[in-house]
């Protein structure tokens, strides 16, 4: 027999007031042309269907639906399900409603034909869940918590009866996914609160899901600030590629323009997120990896608050593995919040409409710093080097001679000098402007070498770190089908980094600035339809500068012309050999980082299915200032011109930089002028979703998107756009010319040429784009959902995500230029410019887009490839969900991806193979690299600076397949890929007798083909990547006490446990290949001193190709922490509570050891540092009201 519909209040069949409806539907789908035909509860407005109301509401709705809008992004929850009667038959036109228990607004629906319901957007929080139907009673379920992105499934069977009759149920909500094949999980509010949080950052704790690998290393990787961007942003998800993830906050991006967190919002301030490990819903873009989907705290009825005072210090901490004492530190962190429903005596009244929630949070932090730096010595200041000594490779001591520069001679091919009488420079021959620069330095002030003084200066301090954290959201009720939020938040974080020298010249600062803004507006245009809006602003600004920005260089005796010269007034960089380098630092880095974000998406429920559809749009700027360490010049210096006798030869008893830099005789140095860059960048994303409840056991989520990530342009066409390869070089037909006038026999006359230069943006028919547009990315996601029992769930699906672009770009070849110190030519036996004055020419000016095909000829160049597209991945996921008894979930699940067109660089100017392979073979007889051979120089007289400006060049230069540019790098080719496979299992168990618990465990392999060992290789090479982690096991705990019958002892104790083990990440060497033996150790021979075996290691020979890069089968030192706390809390007065806290981060005081010494050389598989922090204990005080 058929089973029939049951309309609530109607038994019997439809009446003329319904036919009359159809008819007025039926005319305003002739006029709309659509089938928009409207049942009770179905319709996307109150009003009568007809020529006015009905259509206008259809068509406009159409409008929308046909615009495919939004990546809504969603945070809140959503409740559905089916409303039956005793008999089984489906309730339509039943009324449902979910009851926020802390605010009392409540959010209406109604069941369709087919009994069922769905309740969209719903804020996480306590609800109550009511069903109405006439001819029954009403049914109400209690106790239910909403969490972020919950996806509900609420069944109810109806008794018949009185409406003025209920039943209540007092249940949680389910704990088992029916409705969807995504993979999650949710992090709750009480965990972040709780957790003992190294620098209380929630997203501490996305670690804790299954298929999450965070990449931070050292220090970041355990002392997560909120203000900690880049380390927040360092995760890899399900195989992802790193930085490629998307970060939300109340539903819209908290990321920037180069895809880092711009805004963390504190712990006491967050409701609570959900790391989305394998989202399969259309309606989350822009990421090829997994979202964090975060929402902030919202008012309530009652005033609720805290306020907080953390303190940790050296008193309480263990010592560093390495340190011989626990260096002096300080860390302060403290705030409050408050919230409720918003009260302006005598004028407005907010409760159960408008509520507000502030919250403040700060820390002052000392940051332990301690510097060992080799400085000269009061004899050496004087210019008496008769105390100067140098080590030699015996391990014996030698006196260093000082040789005279201007007793320079040619005798014979060799030149000679003499040494200074006594080895003491004469202070007459002091260069005026070292004399000054060398004040710089501060006097010995630590016991060091007898000989070589080397280490002879010590300083331990405290580094000023200061964070100011701001959250203001407001959250209104217009009408019971209108309600809209906002948020305002801001954050200013400052460290002042002393230096080496504590010290104005080796000192620097940096302010970070943080501001965001979200809008939200939610329309309930009938029981079955809502449209959303949102507007969303993230930024993170900073700015670096040094300490000794604004000094006027002159006052150090420089000429007046370098006080206009130069891009900023600063002292200069100045770096002695053997010595430690005075303001090496950047003068100045000011870099901008913008999303604006717009976003609109419909949601209609008709029948078993509930259809969403929606539009993003997200304009991302990028401006960037980086005038770099030698913006006030910077001068380097070495033995050269203090060697000797004979000039040309370096030994390590002849010869000192310090006594060239008395002289004023330098090795190099160089004045950079960088132009600035204000970029931006498109993106539109459009979905559509299907989520079907096929069958009572059975839900299918459909969805398609495409995504489209417009071209960077600038805003004064400041960009190189690619390389024109078949085009000749303007100085391509002299230098032709020239060869063929003395070509080398391994290239043909007719073959020699050179081809291609740099294209600019908006110039010579060029788009302003940076790249070629990509516009066609669709990605079709799949999941599905089967109840194989009551408590049994069958989960899976399948998607494509396309990652964003890289970065908005910050720097362009062309754009910037330094001009080099000239202050020898010939390798110290000359001077040219002597420091006193370093640029009597003046420096160069960039040539910018008007240099056309011959920027930057006979230099390395850099570009991004135009062809770029946008990485995508395939995600893959089937889990196995069980319900066990005592609120226990556990789940296994297979999961994987596969990346493909993963961004990378390559150098694309290399000699050719056939050409090295034949000058390898030469080498190996004779020991003779011919490709460095000098040659005539084609280009002698075309090119004026660099090292292809001389009359000669090398064999290998002229055999580039561009032979004009020494390099060239193409950035951002779309040539890499990896693949990913995983086994996850997770335990979770909600709040029950003092008990939460959630543990998982992954143990996956991640490969990937990206590295370019050899420039001429065709593809990259296959080797595990950097950041594969076979085993990771994560346990999170909380347990309230008291305990036995009626709770009786040790009462409001409460414990909390944070424990991660994970294995070490593979390690790499550089310039050694191995003979073909593993590097592993047994466990029992592996030292610190001997991590792996460097026997089974030989030294890379000159032009022999790279074959060993990442080793297979050995691996740094793996992870296993443990984090603690324990809170006690007192009650002072009905409404106000006291909290002590106590928490042990690295409880146990396990050392973690950073990865060994990866060069062939003394420190080769020698490990000599932490990777994490000796024990801390921080010790807390909250009050809560």
């Amino acid at each position: 027999m058929e089973r029939q519909s049951r309309q609530a209040g109607e038994p019997g069949p439809r009446g003329p007031a319904h036919r009359r409806r159809d008819a007025a539907c039926e005319t305003g789908q002739e006029r709309c042309g659509l089938d928009v035909r409207r049942c009770p509860g179905e319709g996307l407005s109150d009003a009568p269907c007809g020529p006015g109301g009905c259509l206008m509401t259809r068509c406009v709705s159409f409008a929308l639906l046909s615009a495919a809008f939004l990546s809504a992004q969603e945070f809140r929850a959503t409740l559905s399900g089916r409303v039956k009667d005793p008999s089984g038959l489906p309730v339509a036109g039943a009324k449902v409603r979910a009851v926020n228990t802390d605010t009392r607004l409540s959010h209406q629906g109604a069941t369709q034909t087919a009994g069922d319901y769905v309740i969209p957007f719903l804020p996480p929080g306590p609800y109550r869940f009511e069903v109405e139907a006439e001819g029954f009673k009403k049914f109400v379920r209690e106790g239910i918590v909403l969490r972020v992105d919950d996806r509900i499934t609420l069944d109810v069977d109806l008794q018949v009866g009185a409406l003025s009759e209920s039943v209540t149920v007092k249940a949680d909500a389910p704990l088992l996914e029916t409705t969807t094949g995504s993979a999650g999980e949710v992090i709750s509010g009480e965990a972040l609160v709780d957790m003992p949080l190294n620098g209380r950052n929630p997203l501490y704790l996305v670690g804790l899901a299954p298929g999450v690998t965070p990449t931070a290393r050292g220090t970041p990787a355990f002392f997560l600030r909120t203000t900690s961007n880049s380390s927040s942003s360092s995760l890899s998800i399900a195989g992802s590629p790193v930085g490629f993830n998307e970060v939300l906050l109340d539903g819209v991006p908290t990321t920037g323009g180069n895809n880092v967190v711009t805004y963390i919002p504190s712990t006491d301030s967050t409701q609570e997120f959900k790391v989305q490990t394998n989202a399969f819903d259309a309606e989350l873009g822009r990421f090829a990896g997994g979202a964090i989907n975060a929402s902030t705290k919202s008012g309530s009825n009652q005033l609720r608050g805290s306020a907080f005072n953390f303190l940790r210090n050296s008193a309480l901490s263990a010592r560093d593995f390495f340190a011989a004492e626990v260096p002096q530190f300080s860390y302060n962190q403290f705030g409050a919040s408050f919230g409720g429903p918003v009260w302006l005596p005598g004028l407005y009244q907010g409760r159960n409409r408008t509520f507000f929630f502030a919250n403040y949070e700060g820390s002052r932090e000392g940051v332990a710093r301690s510097t060992v730096a080799t400085v000269p010595t009061p004899l050496q200041r004087s210019g008496d080097f008769s105390r100067t000594y140098t080590r030699l490779p015996s391990g014996d001591y030698a006196a260093i001679t000082i040789y005279d520069p201007a007793t320079t001679r040619q005798e014979g091919s060799i030149y000679r000098r003499d040494p200074f009488p006594g080895n003491q420079v004469p202070q007459s021959r002091f260069d005026p402007v070292a004399t000054k620069l060398l004040n710089l330095y501060p006097l010995p002030n630590a016991p060091a070498d007898a000989f070589t003084n080397v280490n002879n200066f010590r300083l331990a301090f405290k580094d000023p770190v200061l964070d100011n954290g701001y959250i203001i959201k407001i959250d209104h009720r217009l009408s019971s089908r209108h309600q809209m939020f906002g948020r305002v938040s801001w954050r200013h974080f400052y460290v002042g980094r002393q230096g080496e020298f504590k010290s104005v010249v080796s000192g620097d600062a940096e302010d970070r600035y943080s501001p965001g803004v979200a809008l939200d507006d939610t329309v309930t245009l009938s029981p079955s339809a809502i449209l959303n809006f949102r507007y969303g602003f993230a930024r993170l600004k900073s700015d670096i500068r040094a300490d000794s920005l604004g000094y006027d260089v002159t006052q150090f005796g420089f000429p007046e012309y370098t006080r206009h010269i130069f891009v900023v007034q600063a002292i200069p960089a100045v770096s002695i050999s053997g010595y430690t380098s005075l303001s090496s630092k950047n003068k100045q880095n000011k870099t901008a980082h913008d999303t604006h974000t717009v976003k609109a998406s419909l949601s209609k429920h008709r029948g078993r299915h509930m259809l969403r559809t929606g539009f993003e749009g997200r304009l991302l700027r990028g401006y960037g200032n980086s005038v770099g360490a030698d913006a006030a010049g910077s001068y380097s210096f070495n033995a050269n011109f203090t060697r000797g006798p004979n000039a040309q030869v370096s030994s390590l008893t002849a010869g000192s930089a310090l006594a060239s830099f008395l002289l004023g005789l330098g090795a190099s140095g160089s004045a950079a002028m960088n132009d600035s860059i204000a970029n931006q960048c498109p993106y539109y994303g459009l979905y559509i979703q299907n989520d079907i409840r096929a069958a009572s056991r059975l839900s299918i989520n459909l969805g398609l998107r495409n995504e489209w990530e417009g071209a960077n342009t600038e805003r004064f066409n400041r960009y190189n756009r690619g390389f024109a390869y078949q085009t000749p070089n303007p100085l391509d037909a002299q230098a032709r010319a020239n060869y063929a006038a003395s070509p080398i026999p391994e290239l043909p006359v007719e073959q020699f040429r050179a081809m291609g230069g740099l294209l600019f943006a908006g110039r010579d028919g060029q788009p302003r784009g940076l790249t070629n547009l990509d516009r066609l990315n669709l990605a079709p996601r799949i999941g599905a959902a089967y109840s194989l029992a009551k408590k049994t769930v069958l989960r899976g699906g399948w998607g494509i995500f396309y990652g964003p672009t890289t970065s908005l770009a910050t720097t362009s070849v062309g754009f910037g230029i330094s001009t080099a110190w000239v202050a020898t030519r010939d390798n110290g036996l000359r001077v040219v410019n002597p420091l006193s004055d370093p640029f009597p020419d003046g420096l160069l000016k960039a040539p910018g887009a008007d240099g056309g095909l011959l920027t930057f000829v006979g230099q390395g160049i850099s570009f991004v490839d135009v062809n770029r597209k946008l990485l995508y991945l395939h995600q893959f996921q089937i889990s196995l969900q069980r319900e066990a008894p005592g609120r226990i979930l556990v789940e296994a699940a297979y999961s994987g991806s596969r990346s493909r067109d993963l961004p990378q660089s390559r150098e694309i100017n290399p000699t050719p193979e056939p050409f090295r392979a034949e000058a390898r073979q030469v080498f190996v007889a004779t020991g003779r690299n011919i490709l460095n051979d000098s040659v005539p120089n084609p280009f002698y007289g075309l090119i004026t600076s660099g090292s292809l400006s001389g009359r000669t060049t090398t064999r290998g230069q002229l055999l580039k397949p561009f032979p004009h540019y020494t390099s060239i790098n193409r950035r951002n080719s779309n040539i890499g890929s990896a693949g990913y496979n995983s086994l996850q299992i997770k335990v979770s168990k909600r709040l029950s007798h003092g008990l939460t618990l959630l543990a998982g465990y992954t143990n996956g392999k991640l490969i990937r083909k990206m590295s370019i060992l050899n420039a001429t290789q065709p593809e990259p090479s296959k080797e595990l990547a950097e950041w594969d982690v076979p085993q990771r096991l994560t346990f999170s705990a909380s347990y309230d006490l008291p305990f036995a019958r009626r709770r009786r002892f040790i009462g409001g104790w409460k414990l909390n446990a944070l424990y991660t083990a994970n294995s070490g990440i593979p390690l790499s060497v550089s310039g050694a290949e191995s003979l073909g033996r593993s590097a592993k150790l047994p466990a029992s021979q592996r030292t610190l001193d001997r991590w792996f075996d460097t026997s089974t290691f030989r030294q890379r020979e000159t032009l022999e190709l790279v074959a060993t890069s990442r080793l297979p089968d050995v691996r740094s030192h793996g992870r296993n922490n443990f984090d603690l706390s324990a809170l006690k809390t007192f009650t002072l007065h009905e409404k106000l509570k006291a909290q002590f806290r106590a928490e042990a981060f690295n409880a146990f005081n396990r050392t973690e050891f950073d990865t060994p010494g990866s060069s062939l050389g003394a420190n080769f598989g020698v490990v000599r540092s932490q990777n994490n922090f000796a024990r801390q204990v921080q010790l807390a005080l909250k009050l809560l009201w």
